[in-house]
């Protein structure tokens, strides 16, 4: 069952606009308390959608870009300039006319690598990066799959029982796939979780991850449980209402 807040939009569009003001406003408010703010992006058409209206304005102008360091939650086992890297989404859709002007701190997952040296080297990325820090992303967006998966942790995968690492290659037997991907472990430390889930194909698993039985092992999804942080669900009415919108 789902817990954390929910928030129901019009459709696609209006859901990503106002995970941009969102996402702005958690921005604003993080770097009134410390000098940096962290983010963890998710690949997929809704986040896209949303990473355009971040390189527009009002938000483009609005936004102190030079504070804020990215990360990703998963990715692909592909190139950095492959059409199926989440990187290149992310760099395409918004990083590359932020950093026309701006500088902000970029730590993609160097998923060309062999898997197992990625996931270890992506770790040793993090760890020294929140050496000194509080632990865990000021702000994490994540997305659904038609499976219940998120980030790059699928159903009835490895990824799914590891209780210590924070990056694992993990090997998807229905896509004869690895993907590198931040354990659930890793991403419940976020302050600020956001789960965006859009269209109506999405209807039937968000019908029954909210039954009271439904296992994180067969909608992984339902992993994430920030230990100390908000957890907020984004969803558009097709979500809600499946094909009687379509």
């Amino acid at each position: 069952m789902i817990s954390g807040i929910l928030h129901i939009t019009p459709n696609s569009e209006i859901l990503a606009r106002e995970v941009a003001f969102f996402l702005r406003e958690r921005i604003l408010a993080g770097l009134k308390q410390k000098e940096r703010f962290s983010i963890s992006l998710s690949g997929g058409n809704t986040p896209r959608m949303l990473y355009r209206l971040l390189a527009s304005e009002p938000f483009l102008s609005s936004i102190p870009w030079n504070q804020l360091d990215f990360f990703w939650g998963d990715e692909r086992c592909v190139p950095p300039d492959h059409p199926d890297s989440d990187y290149l989404m992310a760099k395409e859709a918004f990083l590359e006319t932020v950093t026309r002007n701006w500088n902000p701190g970029i730590y993609r997952i160097e998923a060309e690598l062999p898997p197992a040296e990625a996931a270890l080297r992506y770790e040793e990325t993090l760890r020294a990066y929140f050496a000194n820090k509080p632990l865990g992303f000021d702000l994490l967006l994540l997305g659904m799959g038609e499976d219940g998966h998120t980030a790059s942790l699928f159903p009835f995968t490895r990824a799914l029982e590891e209780p210590q690492r924070w990056v694992v290659d993990n090997y998807v037997p229905k896509l004869q796939a690895w993907r590198i991907t931040l354990t659930a472990h890793f991403l419940n430390q976020a302050r600020t979780t956001v789960i965006l889930v859009s269209g109506h194909s999405k209807q039937k698993v968000f019908s029954a991850i909210q039954a009271p039985d439904a296992s994180p092992l067969e909608f992984p999804v339902l992993s994430i449980q920030p230990e100390n942080g908000e957890l907020h669900w984004f969803v558009d009415e097709d979500v809600i209402n499946g094909d009687a919108k379509s």
